[in-house]
């Protein structure tokens, strides 16, 4: 139930990127401008954090911050770098849709190959859905030979997010906070890169894009990060992904009211498949669950009635 809570809570939070990363962009910010910013108010917040609780950085070995590099590398780095690019090209649900869908694709290829139990008809079906569901979300584009440079971006970040699910399911440090700190902090790293690249260093003194940049910082990436870790910690992956299947539902829905963004009727179909995808692929795990506890409770009490036989 707490993974739930958390899950939603963490759909809610990154529903909010897509609209406050566009109006930046609207008002000529650059994409690689914003991930980078967003990213450094993020760590200068929790800075603040570390610093007033009196946590301790510095007692975790280099495996286990060396580890959450890795965890940054695809969860801050790939996912908003190429997020933040994708919103430049395409509307905010046709990234998110985009974006969930690659990520759940990911993670079922993951565990397909690690856990042959996992290979049956629903999982291929899921697979297959959500393959057919990216298809006709960008079927306009498909049709009339457009080359979408959105969905290159946003499947990029697909993947980076399928990754860092996968990856930051087992974390070798367990203080979210000290992990979260870790993170914004490779990932400004890592995000300097491209920033520094760029050559386009330029931060909107107004009031309205500084706003925006601490809401960015704040709510998805701090309270985004916090919640979807604290749902690992409490869920699987998968479950973690059918809770936030609310994200996209939210994104496309802000995106229609700021910025009048309406979904064509291939869209619509597409992200419901996209969905169905997911719903299956949960199912899959749960009725695999339900089949591994029935048959411990049947070793469990086969394992009871022996003992009570040795004893008499």
């Amino acid at each position: 139930m707490k993974g739930t809570a958390y899950a939603i809570l963490a759909a809610a939070c990154n529903a909010m990127v897509g609209v406050l990363s566009l109006s930046l962009i609207l008002i000529h910010m650059s994409p690689v401008a914003i991930s980078f910013y967003k990213c450094l108010a993020a760590l200068l917040m929790l800075t603040v954090i570390v610093v007033f609780r009196s946590i301790n950085l510095f007692k975790y070995d280099a495996i286990s911050i060396l580890q959450t590099a890795l965890i940054a590398f695809f969860g801050i780095f790939i996912l908003y770098y190429f997020e933040t690019l994708a919103y430049s090209f395409s509307q905010i649900a046709q990234v998110v849709f985009t974006l969930l869908g690659t990520s759940t694709i990911v993670t079922v290829i993951y565990t397909y190959i690690k856990d042959k139990d996992s290979r049956n008809l629903l999982t291929m079906l899921s697979v297959i859905l959500a393959f057919i569901g990216l298809i006709l979300f960008h079927w306009t584009d498909l049709m009339h030979g457009v080359f979408n440079t959105g969905f290159v971006f946003a499947t990029l970040a697909g993947i980076g997010y399928g990754c860092y699910l996968i990856i930051n399911k087992k974390p070798r440090i367990k203080h979210e906070v000290v992990q979260l700190w870790y993170m914004m902090l490779f990932g400004t790293l890592f995000l300097a890169i491209p920033f520094l690249l760029s050559h386009n260093y330029s931060l909107p003194l107004a009031m309205h894009p500084l706003l925006n940049l601490a809401l960015l910082g704040l709510i998805p990436t701090i309270g985004g990060y916090y919640c979807l870790v604290k749902a690992l910690s409490y869920t699987s992956i998968i479950n973690v992904q059918i809770s936030t299947l609310t994200e996209p539902l939210m994104a496309s829905i802000l995106g229609l009211y700021f910025f009048k963004q309406w979904l064509s009727s291939e869209e619509i179909v597409g992200g419901f498949l996209i969905i169905v995808a997911i719903l299956l692929i949960n199912y899959s795990a749960f009725m695999k669950r339900s089949i591994c506890q029935n048959k411990q409770a049947k070793e469990n009490l086969y394992r009871q009635h022996n003992d009570m036989n040795d004893a008499h």
